[in-house]
């Protein structure tokens, strides 16, 4: 604990080093100070001054001039002009006589018509949204209006609309990989999947939330390799379970391959409300992650039943799971930032890790005796339930409605989580034998964890400012105490008593 409050303290003060000045950012942003800047280069970028615009909330009137005085072009001051009446002359943001008029030129004004058609898109209003930005994509230059216009089509599943866009020369650029994914997965090419799904992978390799998977990842897989005690370091017990994590990452690719395929051919797809949620997590999220997981730990089988050590099943089908659970939390940094996946390393690396195990041991039970094959299917129907209901509770607005309180809504999916890793250290304490332990298994993760979290603050301290880090770490201050004194009960006096047990029957 002493050095885990060091490793915080010193990331602290590293994150005080280098913070960036968030403060003062805004407050040029909110002021128009930033936006008077960009008038008065040279060459004004007026794709940049129109996104600055709304954010210059508090700005003068003095903003009007500095249009009048800027570099810009005589149309794009009459375009600024008229985007700068609409956001301060009404309550938010609504289409000026000016601006609906220079859209609706025989020759429309650049952004005129994309302006329009984002307060339309906002107002859930897609056809006319649509118009708009159709209006705008005969423009050369006009790129994001283009890219706009096909995330509308796929947010609206039309087919027509898209195909039409496909065959339109200036479009070839607007569509990402997720759009050749929607293609392919709406004609049914399945094996047209796999390129666009490479390359959306590809792009999940950034710098920081790399780092802080594999921290996270390795932490957790410091603990595993204590738990399977190799006797040495080149051994089957060093080696299998590096494999088996990889096996883990690549998993995930199949999974997502399952995923689209499903989501086409039964319409399950994520949702607001509780039931349907959990019907999506239940009955597609959970199953499919399982069962693609003990697919990809089954090479490993003929290994694990020849060697007849049930704590290599078990570990070496919690390291597929551990590293599904690496790659997965990639996936989630992209798709929801880091403040929404942060709270997943503290639980979803394990989680995985126990579920994988516990099918793994169980599959592998079943092959050894065939009589212990209902064993096998009630785990893995147990595993994709826990599974399912975890991912649900997560993330499901309806359910903070139902509790009165928002911040209680991940505790019903901490304690399925919590449960599930009693259960496992229970199991793991029948099959180990800790007397030749060396090292605190509690110890390694919470050293393992409090580096995790130094990073973050470093991280996002760069990012947002050092006061907005810390206020991340803590949001999460609870479930790191919890899993903790979880860890240190179950892998500290918990696993003694183990310890003290095993050693006896040893000796005697």
């Amino acid at each position: 604990m002493a050095l885990a409050f060091a490793i915080l303290a010193i990331a602290t003060g590293i994150g005080w080093y280098v913070q960036r000045p968030i403060a003062r950012t805004f407050g040029a942003k909110l002021g128009g100070q930033a936006l008077k800047a960009e008038l008065a280069q040279p060459h004004p970028d007026m794709e940049r001054i129109v996104q600055m615009m709304p954010e210059a909330i508090f700005a003068d009137d003095s903003i009007q001039n500095s249009i009048a005085n800027s570099p810009l072009s005589q149309t794009e001051k009459m375009v600024a002009t008229a985007l700068w009446t609409s956001l301060h002359e009404g309550d938010g943001f609504e289409p000026s006589a000016d601006l609906l008029y220079y859209a609706h030129y025989v020759k429309p004004l650049r952004y005129a018509n994309e302006l329009i058609g984002d307060h339309y898109l906002e107002t859930d209003e897609p056809e006319q949204a649509a118009s708009y930005y159709r209006r705008e994509a005969k423009f050369a230059d006009a790129r994001e209006a283009r890219a706009k216009l096909v995330r509308l089509y796929v947010a609206k599943h039309d087919r027509a609309g898209l195909r039409a866009l496909a065959e339109d020369p200036s479009f070839r650029g607007s569509f990402m990989p997720e759009h050749k994914l929607y293609f392919a997965a709406s004609e049914h090419r399945w094996a047209d999947l796999v390129a666009p799904l490479r390359d959306l992978q590809a792009q999940l390799l950034k710098p920081v939330p790399m780092a802080l998977a594999a921290i996270a990842g390795l932490a957790w897989f410091l603990v595993a390799w204590q738990m399977i005690q190799p006797p040495n370091p080149f051994g089957f017990r060093t080696i299998v379970p590096v494999l088996a994590v990889l096996a883990g990452m690549a998993s995930t690719f199949a999974t997502l391959l399952a995923s689209i395929w499903m989501e086409e051919m039964f319409g399950l797809s994520e949702s607001r409300e509780l039931f349907a949620n959990l019907a999506f997590y239940m009955l597609g999220v959970g199953p499919r992650e399982e069962i693609v997981k003990l697919i990809f730990f089954v090479p490993f089988v003929p290994m694990l039943l020849a060697r007849k050590s049930r704590l290599e099943m078990l570990v070496v089908a919690g390291c597929v799971g551990l590293g599904f659970a690496i790659w997965e939390n990639l996936l989630y940094f992209a798709q929801a930032g880091p403040v929404a996946a942060f709270p997943r390393f503290l639980t979803a690396n394990f989680f995985h890790f126990v579920l994988t195990a516990f099918n793994g041991l169980a599959l592998c039970d079943a092959l050894r005796e065939p009589r212990r094959i209902p064993v096998f299917a009630g785990t893995l129907l147990g595993t994709c339930f826990a599974h399912g209901l975890y991912d649900a509770l997560q993330g499901v607005q309806e359910l903070a409605a139902l509790l009165g309180n928002s911040k209680l809504m991940a505790m019903p999916a901490m304690i399925v989580f919590m449960l599930m890793s009693l259960f496992f250290f229970r199991k793991l304490q029948t099959l180990r034998d800790g007397s030749t332990d060396q090292l605190c298994i509690a110890s390694t993760l919470v050293a393992g964890l409090s580096i995790l979290g130094g990073a973050v603050i470093i991280f996002a301290a760069r990012e947002m400012g050092l006061v907005p880090a810390l206020v991340v770490l803590a949001v999460t201050g609870l479930f790191w105490v919890m899993v903790v004194y979880m860890f240190y009960w179950q892998l500290g006096e918990g696993m003694s008593i183990g310890m003290s047990e095993s050693g006896q029957r040893h000796a005697a």
